[in-house]
């Protein structure tokens, strides 16, 4: 389970690395393309994104935002309830569904669940 985790964040940090030249911030890395183009968006448009991605950035906490399902069915984003060091920083793990669901409103859940990532880091 821990090789798999292992490989997983590899595989995440290598992604984030190629988006990192477009991406606000590298204390939040975004697993998926579409929704780094989206957050990238965001942070041009809304000021209180701006200014959770800055808080997430001055931490030392790293948040990785990843898409899929979260543990409640019903959830189509959710701030996953473990703590992990990579890089020797801690981090967290935000999901949530891109799938059928308008841009404006993943948008909104991703920074409604970066606020909580704020309150847990700090």
């Amino acid at each position: 389970m821990l090789r798999l985790l292992a490989v997983t964040l590899a595989v995440l940090f290598v992604a984030a690395s190629t988006l990192a030249s477009e991406a606000p911030t590298r204390a939040v890395v975004i697993s998926d393309v579409r929704l780094a183009a989206l957050v990238s968006d965001g942070y041009r448009r809304s000021e209180t994104l701006r200014h959770l991605l800055r808080q997430v950035e001055m931490s030392g906490w790293t948040i990785f935002v990843l898409t899929g399902p979260c543990p409640i069915k019903e959830a189509i984003g959710c701030l996953l309830h473990t703590v992990g060091t990579f890089e020797g920083r801690p981090y967290l793990r935000i999901k949530t569904q891109i799938e059928r669901h308008h841009p404006d409103v993943v948008l909104s859940l991703v920074g409604h669940e970066l606020q909580h990532a704020v309150e847990v880091a700090t």
